[in-house]
């Protein structure tokens, strides 16, 4: 047997009503206004952002800057070592140079000193020094010139020449 068909329903279309409309029209902007919120409190998060830099830079420029443009301590040199003998005849070297500024240690070998040769008087630097076998002075020539030293008697004399 064959089958029959059964009619379609068609459905009516119906027009919404203004009122229907104006319910849709006024639900828009509570869609989008999350969005809006986001958006909002991202703007205000870079705003306090760059408050917080703009702070941070000025602490930096303040307090940091500063201590930045001081110039840095030098680094400590050892002393220079400078080595002298006593001999009767005179010191040898008798005349030594060095830089002003300059830290030395002066090694005095007074193995072979006689008589005033075991006294060291250096006015400049208030030495009045009695003579060991090996004796160890340190100073610091901070001025240009000349450093004079002698024995007691000044018979036997030299000097730093202080460049």
């Amino acid at each position: 047997m064959p089958r029959v068909q059964k009619p379609k329903k068609h459905s009516k279309k119906i027009a919404p009503t203004d009122a229907q409309l104006q319910q849709a029209y006024e639900a828009i902007p509570e869609l989008i206004e999350p969005d809006r919120a986001a958006r909002r409190a991202a703007f205000i998060l870079v705003i306090l952002l760059v408050i917080v830099v703009g702070a941070a830079g000025a602490a930096i420029e303040i307090f940091l800057k500063p201590l930045l443009a001081q110039p840095l301590p030098r680094p400590i040199e050892p002393a220079r070592e400078l080595s002298m003998m006593v001999t009767p005849e005179g010191y040898v070297p008798s005349v030594m140079s060095v830089r002003s500024g300059e830290t030395v240690k002066w090694v005095i070998n007074a193995t072979r000193a006689t008589d005033c040769g075991n006294t060291l008087i250096v006015p400049d630097l208030n030495i009045n020094q009695l003579l060991t076998a090996e004796t160890i002075i340190e100073f610091t020539a901070s001025t240009p010139g000349r450093i004079p030293f002698s024995c007691a008697s000044t018979r036997i004399q030299g000097y730093f020449e202080v460049k």
